[in-house]
């Protein structure tokens, strides 16, 4: 069983993003039986804090106004790919009074 969580901890390193190489480093395979902790590896690179986190954020398009890098997650997220309004963005309500 052990085993098996290293591999798929492994797949992580191929299909996680590849810009700033941690988050394929990020696996942290783990084994429990009835409750017990049998198996747990501890990750290569820890998880980032908020503020490391946007840090690297405002290091990736640093051009880009902030405005502009939200359209781009939301459009090339789930939701936004199945055509739907990013979550709280006001363009639900926007949209319903210009029709009227």
């Amino acid at each position: 069983m052990a085993q098996s969580m290293e591999n798929l901890s492994d797949q992580v390193k191929f299909h996680a993003p590849w810009e700033f190489n941690h988050l394929r480093r990020s696996g942290h395979p783990s084994v429990t039986l009835g409750g017990a902790t049998i198996y747990d590896r501890p990750p290569e690179v820890a998880r980032l804090t908020e503020a490391q986190l946007r840090a690297q954020s405002r290091l990736l398009y640093p051009f880009l106004p902030d405005r502009l890098k939200g359209w781009l997650y939301w459009r090339y997220n789930p939701r936004g790919q199945a055509g739907h309004p990013p979550i709280g963005s006001g363009w639900a309500a926007w949209r319903a009074k210009r029709r009227g």
